[in-house]
């Protein structure tokens, strides 16, 4: 299966199923589809063209322009890595410290 991994700033990696994203532009262009043209053969040439890997930079840029983090999140994202939460008291005595004058 293959996946678009999201970073988010503070370390947190999410993995989402490209399927969320490939169905989700393939229904935007069937939805768009010109008169005369058959819908369902629209979504299948979209979908099949995005699972198959025609552009990871089209996958990126769907994502980013057309999608929000709720169509994600249902469609079966799920964490991959979490940062351990940083023990501040604990850490403290051996962190890097620097006095700074600006």
């Amino acid at each position: 299966m293959t996946y678009l991994d999201v970073t988010f700033s503070d370390g947190q990696v999410w993995r989402v199923p490209l399927e969320v994203i490939a169905k989700h532009a393939a229904e935007y262009f069937r939805n768009d589809a010109p008169e005369g043209v058959d819908p369902q053969s629209i979504y299948d040439s979209e979908y099949e063209g995005l699972m198959n890997g025609r552009s990871t930079k089209i996958i990126v840029w769907w994502a980013r322009q057309y999608m929000d983090w709720s169509l994600m999140e249902s469609g079966g994202a799920f964490l991959l890595h979490s940062p351990d939460p940083l023990d501040l008291a604990g850490e403290f005595a051996t962190s890097k410290m620097e006095v700074n004058t600006t």
